[in-house]
C-alpha cells in the first residue's frame, strides 16, 4: 500500500482503444500471469514497462504483454481503453483484475532522492 503523501493519485484518462490486447497463455492463477510477465520485462531497463492482468470466463488468468512507459510513470490506458470516468472498459468475455508495473533499475536517482537510506 503506498501511504506517500506527496504521490498523486494516478488513473487511467479515457481514450479509443477497443481491441483485446495481445495475451500470455492461460494461467491457473493471477500470480503465475504476473510473474509471466515480469519475466517478459526482465531485470535492465531504463523505463517503466506495465500492463494488466485478465480473468476470462473459464476463471483462467491472463497478462497483457508488457508495454512500454515513461522513465516515471507507466499509462494503463496504453493497454486497454477506459471510460469518461477513467475506469477500465472490459474486453467481451473477460474482466480486468490486476494491474502491474516495473520500475526503471535506476539506482542513482534512487539514491539522490532518498538521501536518508544508507548504500
Amino acid at each position: 500500500m503506498d501511504t506517500t503523501e506527496s504521490r498523486q493519485k494516478r488513473f487511467a484518462p479515457p481514450n479509443n482503444r477497443v481491441e483485446l490486447p495481445a495475451l500470455s497463455p492461460a494461467f491457473v492463477s493471477p500470480d503465475d500471469a504476473a510473474r509471466f510477465a515480469h519475466q517478459l520485462i526482465g531485470d535492465y531497463r531504463s523505463v517503466e514497462y506495465g500492463g494488466l492482468i485478465l480473468k476470462d470466463q473459464a476463471s483462467l488468468y491472463y497478462a497483457t504483454r508488457p508495454v512500454r512507459g515513461k522513465v516515471g510513470s507507466f499509462d494503463p490506458s496504453l493497454v486497454l481503453c477506459t471510460d469518461e470516468k477513467g475506469l477500465f472498459i472490459h474486453p467481451p468475455g473477460y474482466s480486468c483484475i490486476a494491474l502491474y508495473h516495473s520500475h526503471p533499475a535506476n539506482y542513482g536517482a534512487l539514491k539522490q532522492a532518498f538521501t536518508q537510506w544508507r548504500a
